[in-house]
C-alpha cells in the first residue's frame, strides 16, 4: 500500500515523504468555500448553543470580545521569549563561530505519529511556535543532491536499482528544490536528499503547519582551501532548508508537511480507501453545519440517524466521514471552542472547523508523553568542523550525558552499493560499464557500511553531521571520539524484527525498515562537536587517498559561488562580456537571472521569426529589434533569492552597466530545466535582451557538472560501522585476495 501511494505523491508532489508510510490525509489546502448568513458569520461563530433562538452576536462585538481574549489569553498561550537566531555567513564562513542558542530543554522529538490507523513515527514540537518562526533554533543538516538513482535503462543492477528508486522517492525533494541544487545536474536525474526536517515529517494537507525556505547564504563551497585540501569535494556545500511555522503550532502538535497529494483518484486504489482524505474531512464538515449552532438541527441522538447524513454521491468514504463526525455534545462543543477563536475571519473559521475534525481521528500527545516516548531531535545543530578537511560538523546544541542518546538515526537501506556508481549519459552503459564510468554519488560519504557487506544504510537525521575521530589517531584530541553508534534501543521494534530478514527481503520493500542510533559514550558539553570512530577500513581509505590527492588548478581571480554572491559594489568585469554579441566564459562559474516568464516568451512577435544574421545588424538595430525593459524581473519579496520559485533563474549573459547603479543590460538563455518550456526566442535563434535589470536579480551559480564533487579522484568511503552490527547473513562480500 504505502510504495504505490508514495508513487502517486512522487508524482503530484515534490514534498517531503514520510518517515515510514506514517500517513494521514493528503490533500492541497481546501478551498475555503464557506456558506455564511446574512450577519456573514452565523453558521459557524457562536459562542454558545443558540436552539433556544438566542441572537447571533453581531461581527463588532465578536471581533471585540476576541480582541480582548487575544490580549488575556493568547498572550498567555503564546508568549515566550522569541530567541533570534544569527546565522550569518562571511566569507570565512562564519558559521563556526555562532553562539549555540542555550535552552531549557529540547523542544522538538521524534515520536510514535499520531496518525491513525498508520503506525510510524512522525516529529512533534513541545514549546509552543508562532507564525513565521523557525522551528528548529540552529539551521537544520545539510542537503545532499542524489544523482540518477531514477535512470534504470540500459544500467547495471537494474532490479537494485528499480527498488532503490521505489524507496528513495518517497524521502526526496523533486518540488522545492533551490535552483543553485538544480543546476548541480539539470537533466532532471537529480534528487535532493535532506536528512532531518527534510525528511521526517508525516503527510497532512489539513493540519499542515510546515514551510520551508532555502538559507540566506545556501551554498558554502569555500569551507575548504582548493589547493591544500583533500577534503574537496567530500562533503555537500549545500545547506538544508529553513523551516518554519506556517500557522500558530500548539506544544504537544504533531509537525505535518503538505505533500501535495490532496484529492482521491478516480481509478479506485486500495491504499486510499485506507486513509482519511480531504474528502472526508469536507463531507464531514457540511454536515457539522447543519447542527446546532451552526444550523438548525440538533444532534442526533443514534449513530444510524447520524450515518445517513452522509452524502453517498461525494467522493468522501462514508466510514470514514462517520469515524470524523462529533458523536456527543461534549465533541460538538470542543469543535466550536475551535472555530470560535476565528470568529472575526469566516476564512479562517472554515479552515479551524475543518483542523478540528481532522484533529478527531489523531491519536492525541500531551507533551510530557512525548517527551517521556520521544528522542530529542534538535540536539545536534551544523557548524564549521574543528577537522581541517571536514567540512560541516555535528555541535551538541544542549550537552548530553554519558550514554543518552543524541541522535536516533532511521535508515534507508543500499542493498548494493554498486548502484551509487555514476555514467555517462546518452549510452548504453551494459556495453562496457567500467569505460562508462564516472565516479561514485556523494551519498555514500553519508552513509554507514561494512567491508564485508554490499549493503549501505542512510541516516535520515542530522547523524549525517557527524565526524571521525579514533583513538588510534585522536584527530579530535588526546581523548578520542565521544559517541558511538548501535542499533536502535527499543523504540524502532520493526527494525529488530528486519534484522534477521535477508539482504533480498530487504531490498524488496520500498520503505525504510532499520534503525541505528548514537549514544554519548561521556558526557558531552553544549556547544562541543560530537564524533564517532568510521573504522580502520575508513583510516585506510582516507589515508591513501590523501596521499595520493592533487589539487585542481585554480585560475587566477578564482571566486567561489559563496564569494561572488556575498561580494558588494558592481559585478565583476569578468562576467561581463561588453558586447552584445558575446558570451562570457567564467571556468567555475556562470550567472543566472531571476526571469518571470510571459507572453513574450511563447509567442512574442518580435521574437516570432528566425534571423540568424541577428549578430551583422548594428548595437542600435539589435536593441530596437530584440530588447526591452527588465525591471519587473525581481525577486516577490524583500528575502531576495531565499524565497525564489522552482526553476525561477534563466542562465544569462550580463552585457553593459546601465547609467543607473545597480542596474545593468543582460541576456537571457533557454533554461534547462526539462519542465521550462523552450522560449519562441530561443527556438528561433535570437537574442532576448533585457535592459535596466537588478542586480539583486543575478545570482551566481556553478556551471553544471564543474562542481567540486564531480571532480575526478574526489573522495568516496562510506562510513565504517562498527563490527558485530551486521549479522553474519548480510556479509556477502568475500575480502579481496
Amino acid at each position: 500500500m504505502k510504495d504505490e501511494m508514495n508513487a502517486a505523491m512522487r508524482q503530484r508532489t515534490g514534498g517531503a515523504k514520510a518517515m515510514d508510510g506514517s500517513l494521514g490525509p493528503s490533500s492541497s489546502a481546501p478551498s475555503d468555500s464557506h456558506a455564511v448568513g446574512e450577519d456573514g458569520c452565523r453558521l459557524f461563530f457562536f459562542c454558545g448553543r443558540s436552539g433556544q433562538g438566542r441572537k447571533p452576536p453581531s461581527i463588532g462585538t465578536i471581533t471585540l470580545v476576541l480582541s480582548v481574549a487575544f490580549c488575556a489569553v493568547g498572550g498567555l498561550l503564546w508568549s515566550r521569549p522569541i530567541v533570534p537566531f544569527s546565522f550569518e555567513l562571511s566569507s570565512k564562513f562564519s558559521v563556526g563561530t555562532q553562539e549555540v542558542i542555550s535552552q531549557p530543554q529540547c523542544g522538538i522529538w521524534m515520536a510514535p505519529s499520531s496518525l491513525r490507523p498508520f503506525s510510524g513515527f512522525g516529529i512533534f514540537t513541545t514549546r509552543n511556535v508562532l507564525l513565521g518562526e523557525p522551528f528548529l533554533h540552529a539551521p537544520d543538516a545539510v542537503s545532499v543532491q542524489v544523482l540518477e538513482a531514477r535512470r534504470t535503462t540500459d544500467m547495471p543492477l537494474q532490479e537494485s536499482r528499480k527498488w532503490w528508486w521505489k524507496l528513495i522517492k518517497n524521502y526526496v525533494w523533486t518540488r522545492g528544490v533551490p535552483d543553485h541544487a538544480r543546476y548541480s545536474h539539470p537533466t532532471g536525474l537529480m534528487s535532493d536528499f535532506q536528512p532531518g526536517f527534510g525528511s521526517l515529517p508525516n503527510h497532512h494537507c489539513i493540519l499542515n503547519s510546515l514551510t520551508h525556505r532555502v538559507p540566506q547564504v545556501p551554498y558554502v563551497d569555500n569551507l575548504v582551501d582548493r589547493n591544500s585540501s583533500p577534503g574537496l569535494g567530500a562533503f555537500s556545500y549545500t545547506l538544508g532548508r529553513d523551516f518554519v511555522a506556517k500557522r500558530n503550532v500548539k506544544a504537544g502538535e504533531e509537525i505535518f508537511l503538505n505533500y501535495g497529494y490532496c484529492k482521491r483518484s478516480k481509478q479506485s486504489r486500495s491504499w486510499e480507501e485506507t486513509m482519511y482524505m480531504p474528502e472526508d474531512f469536507q463531507e464531514a464538515s457540511r454536515i457539522v453545519k447543519m447542527f446546532e449552532p451552526f444550523g438548525p438541527m440538533p444532534l442526533p441522538q443514534n449513530n444510524v440517524s447520524l450515518a445517513n447524513l452522509i452524502d453517498s454521491k461525494s467522493n468522501a468514504i462514508p466510514r470514514h466521514v462517520y469515524d470524523i463526525l462529533p458523536k456527543t455534545e461534549k465533541d460538538l462543543e470542543s469543535i466550536l471552542a475551535a472555530v470560535n477563536e476565528h470568529a472575526f475571519d469566516p476564512d479562517l473559521a472554515e479552515k479551524a472547523l475543518l483542523q478540528a475534525l481532522a484533529r478527531r481521528v489523531l491519536e492525541p500527545k500531551s507533551v510530557d508523553w512525548i517527551r517521556k516516548n520521544g528522542i530529542c531531535l534538535e540536539q545536534l545543530v551544523p557548524k564549521k568542523s574543528t577537522l581541517p578537511d571536514a567540512g560541516l560538523g555535528g555541535f551538541a546544541q544542549y550537552g548530553v550525558k554519558k550514554d543518552e542518546i543524541i541522535v536516533p538515526a532511521p535508515v534507508l537501506q543500499v542493498v548494493d552499493k554498486n548502484i551509487l556508481k555514476l555514467y555517462k549519459r546518452d549510452v548504453n552503459v551494459l556495453k562496457d560499464p567500467e569505460a562508462y564510468e564516472i565516479g561514485t554519488g556523494l551519498i555514500m560519504n553519508y552513509c554507514f557500511g561494512h567491508p564485508k557487506s554490499s549493503m549501505l544504510l542512510c541516516p535520515l537525521t542530522s547523524a549525517v553531521l557527524l565526524n571521525h575521530c579514533s583513538s588510534r589517531t585522536k584527530e579530535c584530541g588526546p581523548d578520542g571520539p565521544n559517541a558511538a553508534v548501535r542499533w536502535s534501543s527499543g523504540w524502532d521494534a520493526p527494525s529488530y524484527e528486519w534484522r534477521n530478514k535477508t539482504l533480498e527481503e530487504i531490498e524488496q520493500h520500498p520503505w525504510r525498515v532499520l534503525s541505528l542510533e548514537v549514544i554519548a559514550t561521556r558526557d558531552i558539553a553544549p556547544g562541543e562537536e560530537v564524533f564517532i570512530d568510521y573504522g580502520v577500513e575508513w583510516e585506510k581509505a582516507w589515508a591513501d587517498h590523501v596521499n595520493h590527492w592533487k589539487s585542481p588548478d585554480v585560475p587566477p581571480g578564482f571566486l567561489t559561488a559563496q564569494e561572488a554572491n556575498l561580494q558588494e559594489g558592481p559585478i565583476p568585469e569578468t562576467f561581463i562580456s561588453g558586447d552584445l554579441r558575446k558570451t562570457v566564459d567564467h571556468p567555475y562559474l556562470f550567472t543566472a537571472c531571476q526571469y518571470i516568464t510571459s507572453g513574450t516568451d511563447s509567442h512574442g512577435s518580435r521574437y516570432s521569426s528566425p534571423n540568424p544574421d541577428w549578430p551583422k545588424l548594428t548595437d542600435k538595430e539589435i536593441l530596437a529589434q530584440y530588447s526591452s525593459d527588465g525591471a519587473k524581473h525581481v525577486y516577490s519579496t524583500d528575502k531576495g533569492y531565499a524565497k525564489h520559485s522552482d526553476y525561477s533563474h534563466w542562465p544569462c549573459t550580463v552585457l553593459y552597466p546601465e547609467k543607473e547603479e545597480g542596474k545593468y543590460m543582460v541576456r537571457i538563455h533557454q533554461s534547462p530545466f526539462r519542465k521550462v518550456d523552450e522560449a519562441v526566442w530561443h527556438k528561433n535563434g535570437v537574442p532576448r535582451i533585457l535592459t535596466n535589470f537588478s542586480q539583486e536579480s543575478i545570482h551566481y551559480f556553478v556551471k553544471p557538472e564543474s562542481a567540486d564533487q564531480m571532480l575526478p579522484g574526489v573522495f568516496r568511503h562510506p562510513i565504517g560501522i562498527p563490527d558485530g552490527l551486521y549479522p553474519d547473513h548480510w556479509l556477502n562480500v568475500q575480502e579481496s585476495g
